[in-house]
């Protein structure tokens, strides 16, 4: 499909990155293809690294954690920020986070520092003591099904999601995705398409 054939929603998000704005938020219902495009929408060599936002959900897979190997040794993991603050070695990569707004307590303070200017976000890495700093290049892309404006009604410390949002609306833009969902399109015509099968049998 065509840049031009994209509903306009869709040609201003690639428009977006293609003008360099390295800071997003996609807002709008379940199944219009959100994360979708925010994975594969201008993502070149360095790649896309989603991280996936719950309640539950820890500081692990945001920077990354220890793992045990088969031989009886630890070894660090780097989470999805870390990953894209690498990218490729010479340009950074994409972090999708994804249902943004499900985000809670320290992870939703760390995820203020991994979005914060590339000049301020930094971390020191437990495996290697060098100090890891997103490279050129590194964007992020956010996701939720509410608007931005909700968001403080919503997060356990209103405090954190406003500098959340200083942080993202001061150099970010943010695209409201409407339309219907293209998972219940695709149902609706699966089923449609069922329906006039069993018709024809009974035909």
């Amino acid at each position: 499909m065509g840049r031009d054939s994209l509903p306009g929603c869709w040609r201003d998000f690639a428009d977006a990155l293609d003008a360099g704005i390295d800071r997003i938020v996609l807002y709008g219902p379940s199944g219009t293809g959100k994360t979708y495009a925010a994975l594969r929408e201008g993502v070149g060599a360095p790649g896309a690294h989603r991280l996936v936002c719950t309640e539950d959900m820890t500081a692990a897979d945001v920077t990354g954690c220890w793992m045990p190997t088969a031989g009886g040794q630890f070894e660090w993991l780097d989470g999805a920020a870390v990953r894209a603050w690498r990218g490729d070695g010479e340009r950074g990569g994409r972090l999708v986070v994804d249902e943004a707004d499900r985000a809670a307590g320290d992870v939703l303070a760390l995820l203020l520092a991994v979005c914060d200017t590339d000049g301020s976000a930094r971390f020191d890495h437990p495996a290697t003591g060098a100090a890891i700093t997103p490279l050129p290049g590194f964007t992020v892309v956010m996701t939720t099904n509410l608007g931005v404006s909700s968001w403080g009604k919503i997060f356990d410390d209103p405090m954190v999601a406003a500098a959340m949002l200083d942080r993202l609306l001061h150099r970010s833009v943010v695209f409201n995705i409407d339309g219907e969902s293209y998972r219940m399109r695709s149902h609706r015509a699966r089923t449609e398409g069922l329906r006039k099968g069993v018709a024809k049998d009974k035909g």
